[in-house]
Order: structure tokens, then C-alpha cells, then sequence
């Protein structure tokens, strides 16, 4: 799962957040509910990184995440994430905040200190 989470899950916010604005669908628009993007740990069951807790990104709204790995989006409920991947939110991060931090920074991430350290990036100024 390592690579490209943090490009992919800023991409899909954005695309999730276009279409929620286009959404007329209770349903979809429940789904949807408190969009946000997470940068955590995971440990995944599989893969060279199998075993191994990880830095990660991934979308959340309602109860749902939408994980990004492998370039490909996959659906699960929340609980059914945390628990399989033994997932740990660092920081949550609205649309506006992610909006802003990538544009401030202009990286997708990570933002927070501890996600920079393990991957051994230098600090964000504040």
C-alpha cells in the first residue's frame, strides 16, 4: 500500500467533493456525509509491505472509506478498515483544510510532523 496514497486519496476528495455537489440521490449524498482525508498508520495484510506498520492516506465519509491502493478505489465500512489493517488516524483533515494545505504546501502530503519524520521529509513551517 505504499506509493501514491497521498496523490490518490487528495484526487479522489476532490472528485468525491464535485460530485457531492452534483448529487441529488439521498442515499449518495449520505454516503458522502462529512468527506474527509485521513493520514494514518496501517499495518497491511499483504504485499512487501505485509506485516510492516505504514504511513497511509485514505477518504472517509458517513461510514465508509474509500482506500486508494493500487490505483484502484476500494469501498469498505469503517470499522471493517480499522480493524483489517489495525488502521490509526493521525490527523483528519476537512475538504477546506486539505484545499488549503496542498495549496499552501504544495505537496499532497503528509502535512503533520510525525507523518513527515517517518518518511523522513523536512518539517512544514506553520
Amino acid at each position: 500500500m505504499t506509493g501514491q496514497c497521498y496523490v490518490n486519496s487528495y484526487e479522489l476528495l476532490k472528485r468525491l467533493s464535485e460530485s457531492l455537489i452534483k448529487e441529488t440521490d439521498p442515499v449518495e449524498i449520505e454516503k458522502l456525509n462529512g468527506l474527509s482525508l485521513v493520514h494514518g498508520w496501517i499495518t497491511p495484510t499483504s504485499g512487501c509491505d505485509f506485516g510492516k506498520k505504514i504511513d497511509h492516506a485514505w477518504v472517509e465519509a458517513g461510514a465508509f472509506v474509500f482506500e486508494t491502493s493500487a490505483g484502484e478505489v476500494a469501498t469498505k465500512e469503517i470499522r471493517e478498515f480499522y480493524k483489517e489493517y489495525q488502521a490509526t488516524q493521525r490527523e483528519r483533515y476537512t475538504l477546506a483544510e486539505a484545499f488549503c494545505l496542498k495549496e499552501k504546501s504544495q505537496i499532497y502530503g503528509p502535512w503533520d510532523d510525525a507523518g513527515r519524520q517517518h518518511r523522513g521529509l523536512p518539517l512544514l513551517t506553520k
